[in-house]
């Protein structure tokens, strides 16, 4: 799978239309790009996205997979879960005055370099922060 900026784009757009709990989802996804752009964040938070990708089927994902995922996420030293969130905001440009001029390719490379890390559980975290940027001129 091509993991670009408008395949991001895509999928969350597929995501916000088809997903049943995405309500429930938004309300604490509208402030995870705030939060990690700043220095307000602990582990739980990180943790969370990786959670939810999972849990938000109810059950019906399998339990040792989602389990193992999740292990493999808190396996993660903290520092380089912070580090890649680090990396992330600043190559995605989230701190500066235009985030649009951000690379988006390698702030998901970032953090798909962490254990546990995907970018099926990734774009559900930063759906929001795509969502609002301007669409690839082609």
């Amino acid at each position: 799978m091509d993991l670009s900026e408008s395949t991001v784009r895509d999928r969350a757009r597929e995501y916000a239309e088809r997903e049943p709990l995405y309500d429930v989802e938004r309300q604490h996804v509208e402030t995870v790009p705030r939060a990690f752009a700043g220095d307000e964040y602990g582990r739980r938070d990180a943790q969370w996205i990786v959670r939810w990708y999972f849990r938000r089927y109810l059950g019906e994902y399998p339990d040792r997979e989602r389990r193992e995922r999740e292990e493999a996420f808190r396996d993660n030293a903290f520092d380089d879960v912070v580090d890649a969130i680090d990396a992330a905001v600043e190559t995605a440009g989230a701190t500066e005055s235009d985030p649009t001029d951000g690379d988006a390719d390698a702030a998901l490379a970032a953090l798909t370099a962490l254990d546990g890390v995907d970018a099926w559980t990734l774009y559900r975290a930063l759906w929001r922060s795509f969502e609002d940027l301007p669409e690839e001129s082609t």
